[in-house]
C-alpha cells in the first residue's frame, strides 16, 4: 500500500486500519477535533494531520484534543500524544492523555 500524500488519505489509511488494531471510530467529522475514537475503552479527542506541526500551523488548542494522528511526525509535540502511521509500530505504542494543566501554550 502506498502511502498518504494528504491528510484525507491519512484518515483513509487509518480507517482501513482501525478494527485490526482494536480501535473503534465513535464519530469522524470536518471540525476541530476531527474525530472521536475509542481504544481499549478509553475515549480519544483526535486530530488528524498530515504532518505534526500542522496541528500548530493551524492554531487547535490542544486543551480540545487528546491525540494527533499524522503520516510524519516532524514536530515531536511534548504536549500531546502523536501517532505517525508512517511509523510501523504506531499500533504498539502507549496513548498516555495528560492533565490539562500540563497542556500549556507553546
Amino acid at each position: 500500500m502506498r502511502h498518504p500524500k494528504n491528510e484525507i488519505e491519512l484518515i483513509a489509511r487509518f480507517i482501513s486500519q482501525v478494527e485490526t488494531n482494536s480501535f473503534e471510530i465513535i464519530e469522524l467529522g470536518t471540525r476541530f477535533p476531527d474525530a472521536r475514537i475509542r481504544k481499549n475503552g478509553q475515549e480519544y479527542r483526535v486530530e488528524f494531520e498530515y504532518k505534526s506541526s500542522n496541528f500548530w500551523d493551524h492554531g487547535h488548542d490542544p486543551l480540545n484534543c487528546d491525540i494527533i494522528i499524522c503520516w510524519l511526525d516532524d514536530d515531536k509535540c511534548p504536549i500531546l500524544p502523536v501517532l505517525a502511521l508512517s511509523d510501523k509500530d504506531w499500533t504498539k505504542q502507549e496513548i498516555t492523555l495528560l492533565d490539562p494543566q500540563q497542556k500549556t501554550a507553546r
